[in-house]
């Protein structure tokens, strides 16, 4: 789960999220009457600092495109124009994980999410709404259990602590995100997953959410990493209803 002494790992990760629903305050899905499609890219830089200490940062990159509710989402990767779109840079994430276990294969990670753009909220000038301007204070910890030869149980559980970066914006929360990963490795050079993440928000914008979905993961050599993922939003109150497309790109030197 950690990089080794010495190591450098370089990840890139896409996340397309596409939705014409949404969950409202009664847990119901309800239409938006538009497709909103965010789509998220992001670049990630790690460091073995040693077997147990590993530190990197992440770049968050984020577009989003309000458009007509029969329309694909991938029309936010073309040149459509217009007040519904729009792209920044959102945040800057240092990071840094610990092992806690290195017999249980248990470790920590702690980030700290710092916001880049102005207005990302698009509550002035009238603009899309991109992110959320908020400080995020993240701990989560991992673990990576074996269950036989080709099975493995992945788990993350933490808390993130967000808090308003701006003024005029007041959004303060306690999120508390739970997910679960069924790794199948039977297969040289590939792995199967299954996933479920339940994710619940206390405070201001109070709500949850609860993803479900699979990927793989392509093996070339000991470098390079190969992922495709694809969730959906099953069910939530105050959230979204929607699904993911995601890639991920990872290679280790």
């Amino acid at each position: 789960m950690l990089l080794k002494q010495g190591q450098v790992e370089v990840k890139m990760f896409n996340n397309l999220y596409t939705q014409t629903f949404f969950f409202n305050t009664a847990g119901e899905r309800t239409e938006v009457g538009q497709r909103q499609t965010f789509n998220t890219l992001l670049t990630q830089l790690n460091y073995g600092a040693s077997d147990k200490v590993n530190v990197g940062a992440e770049l968050i990159l984020k577009s989003v495109l309000i458009d007509d509710p029969e329309e694909i989402p991938f029309r936010i990767f073309s040149n459509v124009a217009g007040q519904g779109r729009r792209t920044a840079v959102t945040a800057v994430v240092p990071k840094l994980k610990i092992s806690l276990s290195q017999r249980r294969n248990i470790s920590m990670q702690t980030s700290l999410s710092l916001p880049l753009a102005k207005n990302p909220e698009g509550n002035l000038l009238s603009r899309p709404f991109l992110d959320r301007s908020q400080i995020v204070l993240s701990a989560l910890v991992l673990s990576d259990t074996p269950i036989s030869n080709d099975f493995t149980l992945f788990t993350e559980f933490g808390i993130q602590l967000a808090t308003a970066s701006q003024k005029n914006y007041k959004y303060n929360n306690l999120t508390i995100p739970a997910r679960s990963f069924l790794n199948y490795y039977g297969l040289e050079g590939w792995s199967f997953y299954s996933l479920v993440e339940f994710n619940p928000t206390v405070g201001d914008n109070a709500g949850y959410f609860v993803q479900a979905g699979g990927g793989l993961k392509h093996f070339t050599g000991t470098r390079f990493e190969l992922e495709l993922t694809a969730t959906s939003f099953v069910a939530g109150q105050s959230a979204g209803a929607g699904y993911t497309l995601n890639t991920g790109l990872r290679y280790i030197h």
